[in-house]
């Protein structure tokens, strides 16, 4: 079916730029933090940048394209530094973070120093709703 190929496009191009805006959040996050970019330190993810379908862009698209990509970065590294400031505290603590650790991070950032009640909350609802979902697929195969 024709809509079910589009929207499978329009979801993959927004992964492709949720992923370039993530590889180029660190570097901006940088630039606001201490006033200059890292170019070097991030050339790893200017790489990847390049992989996802920058490459393929050239000239004034590609230009254009990018631009538009630092800008929504901007904006949402703007949007959520209160966020990346607590991420980044944590980080201070401890050198690596657990995908339930930087979750309890940003949920800290959000409710005030709840974090680990709040993701206590997050994780039985999802399982709440797991449950709910794994029913009504044996409902529709019975």
């Amino acid at each position: 079916m024709v809509t079910h190929s589009l929207d499978k496009v329009v979801d993959d191009l927004r992964r492709v730029v949720d992923r370039i805006t993530i590889c180029l959040a660190g570097n901006e996050a940088e630039k606001r933090l201490t006033g200059r970019r890292d170019n070097l330190g991030a050339s790893s993810d200017y790489g990847l940048v390049a992989d996802l379908g920058l490459r393929s862009m050239v000239g004034e698209e590609g230009d254009a394209f990018l631009r538009w990509l630092r800008v929504r970065t901007e904006r949402n590294v703007a949007v959520r530094w209160s966020v990346i400031e607590g991420v980044a505290a944590a980080l201070l603590e401890r050198k690596t973070l657990r995908k339930h650790e930087i979750l309890e991070a940003i949920f800290n950032v959000e409710t005030g120093g709840r974090g680990a009640e709040t993701l206590r909350v997050f994780k039985e609802n999802r399982e709440h709703v797991r449950a709910l979902r794994r029913a009504a697929r044996a409902d529709r195969g019975a």
